[in-house]
Parts: structure tokens; sequence; C-alpha cells
């Protein structure tokens, strides 16, 4: 079966480069690929994925993203904006990256804005960001994810958000400040998570904002490889 991919040449950049990175000890790739721009159509990615400027998933496009794949942002001012769709289905054994390379570097983070997806991350590891994850007037499935050494790990806003979070791993970030504006509690699901960071444990904030956050998880080793 042959997949079609369309892209507008002008903004988006893709190049496939047979070189083994010199950040290769991180991820068990020697094929990179270097990404900017918009992303039309379906996009599949995989192995090493160096973000070089914003890239945006256009309005009914979807990127889907292969199980050991890492996304690794050059640029500090750089982020992923999703009108469309983001798929990011790993597994225990193969996590997804997204991240930004070096030890005291960040990038801006994923944006979900105004997307009613399906937008799923799954074995994700989150490391790095000033927002590792807004979603924002969107829909979102967070399962099984570590986030770790972000300035927030995930922020959100907006009444048309729909977002459900459950046994992902919250340690080593700076901030909690989950809500970022107007949202309707009932639509937003968090259960079993494992919470360990400067400023905010889950035990004793069990509801911010009418989010409840408990039940919560004590060891989250079961389902990600801490």
């Amino acid at each position: 079966m042959e997949i079609k991919v369309k892209f507008t040449a002008s903004v988006f950049l893709i190049f496939t480069l047979l070189v083994i990175s010199a950040n290769s000890y991180v991820y068990p790739h020697d094929r990179v690929s270097a990404l900017a721009g918009e992303i039309r159509g379906t996009v599949y990615l995989e192995y090493r994925v160096n973000i070089l400027n914003t890239v945006t998933v256009t309005k009914d496009a979807v990127l889907k993203i292969k199980p050991g794949s890492a996304l690794v942002c050059l640029n500090p001012q750089a982020r992923l904006i999703v009108y469309g769709s983001i798929q990011a289905l790993g597994d225990k054994g193969e996590p997804i990256y997204f991240e930004s390379p070096l030890p005291g570097s960040s990038w801006l983070g994923i944006r979900l804005k105004g997307s009613s997806g399906p937008n799923i991350f799954k074995y994700c590891r989150f490391r790095r960001a000033a927002t590792a994850l807004e979603v924002d007037n969107s829909r979102a499935f967070i399962r099984q994810c570590r986030f770790r050494q972000n300035k927030a790990p995930l922020k959100i806003r907006g009444e048309q958000t729909r977002l459900k979070v459950i046994e992902n791993s919250f340690r080593d970030n700076l901030s909690n400040r989950l809500i970022a504006g107007k949202i309707v509690p009932s639509q937003v699901l968090f259960e079993h998570n494992y919470w360990r960071d400067k400023k905010f444990d889950g035990k004793n904030n069990q509801t911010y904002n009418g989010i409840r956050f408990s039940p919560l998880a004590d060891d989250p080793t079961d389902w990600t490889t801490e």
C-alpha cells in the first residue's frame, strides 16, 4: 500500500542523513533527520529527528511518531504546534523522546491548539522544556509517560479542553502550575499518576482548581522505566 505525504516545499524541510550523531550515546540510532516548518497530510517520523525551528502540524494533518524515535529540539525558541493530530505511541522497551539535547538547555515544548485530535501520547519521555506539553482547547490522552527536568511539565487551558492523564510520572520539574486559563474541571481526569516535584508532590494538593489528582500512584516502575 502506498502512503502519500503531502508537504509545502518552501516551508517544510526534512533531510535524511546517514551519519552518526554527536549525541548518539543517548539514542540508539545512527539515522538522523532534520525538521522545520509546516506538516500537511499524514507524516510518519522515526529514528532521531532534529527540530531546527518551530514545526506546525496544520489543521487536518496527522503526525505519527514511531516507537523508539527521538524528537530533539536544537533551537531554544522553537516548539511543536499541533492544530491537527499527533499520535506518539511508544512502548515500554522503545519510548519516544521529546527533549533538548543537553543538560541546562531547553526548548518551548509541544502545544496543542484547538485540536480535536486524536492526540495520544503513550510511553513518551518529556525532558528539558519550558512547558513540556500545553493543552489549549484540545483533546488529548496521556498515559504511561514521564515528565522530568522541565520548567513546567503540563499546562491546561480552555473550556473546550478534554484531557485524560493516567499512570504518568512527574518528577524533578520546577513548577506545576497546571492551570493556565479557564477550564471545565469535569472534563479533565487525573488518575494513578506519580508526583515527586520540587513544589508539588500530589499528596498534599489532591485538589487543584476543581481538579482531583487522586487516586495517586506510589511507584511508577510498573509502567515507566524510572
